[in-house]
């Protein structure tokens, strides 16, 4: 399973139906949708308006980064996907604790990383400071992935991709 090309199919395994999802970063409500078609109950946020497509989708919209969040409460799921060189912290275990802080008591966390081969990553030794992170915050580790490819960003420049996948819960 690629839990980075489809991480609905494995997330789903471990969510009861009904979760509430917090979907950080999601720019154009197409994971979020996901989400909600599986009968999850999403709220997306993203400093961004979202595209005009997401305007029927059945997801909670908050205009705002994840550091000014005010949740009024916790998530089964926080799924994060692309999103660490948009926030504030300046080491992955920073950006970790910021997203742990909305999950549930056995909340998932669903976190992606630049590897040390990526151009964006911010440490040589990301991989070893996500896994200490995890163990020091009492996160059980339950799959992790490792994804390495040339593609392109978001808006169309050539990048070498590093991608360390995620899953933790609680």
């Amino acid at each position: 399973m690629n839990l980075f090309d489809e991480p609905i199919s494995y997330l789903s395994t471990v969510l009861s139906s009904g979760a509430r999802v917090l979907d950080v970063g999601g720019r154009d409500g197409v994971l979020s949708q996901r989400f909600a078609e599986e009968g999850h109950v999403v709220t997306m946020i993203d400093p961004e308006t979202p595209s005009k497509e997401f305007i029927n989708i059945p997801v909670d919209f908050v205009q705002t980064p994840v550091e000014e969040f005010n949740a009024n409460q916790p998530f089964d799921l926080v799924f994060a996907r692309l999103v660490e060189h948009f926030m504030k912290g300046k080491t992955v275990c920073e950006n970790i604790r910021e997203l742990n802080w909305f999950l549930t008591a056995s909340g998932v966390l669903y976190l992606t990383v630049f590897g040390k081969n990526d151009p964006w990553s911010r440490s040589p030794t990301v991989l070893e400071e996500a896994r200490q992170c995890f163990e020091q915050l009492g996160l059980k580790v339950l799959q992790f992935d490792e994804h390495e490819f040339d593609g392109e960003t978001y808006v169309g420049k050539s990048k070498h991709w590093h991608i360390l996948v995620f899953v933790a819960q609680k």
